[in-house]
């Protein structure tokens, strides 16, 4: 359902911009809290 929404909202490529934004921040976010320094 959520996908579909966002498709009507935004073009495709801005959609998977924004994905890409998300998911690269996750993955900051995740490297931060598995840091064992």
């Amino acid at each position: 359902f959520h996908f579909q929404i966002h498709k009507k909202w935004f073009k495709p490529n801005e959609a998977s911009a924004l994905r890409t934004k998300t998911w690269n921040k996750l993955v900051e976010l995740f490297r931060e809290s598995n840091q064992t320094d």
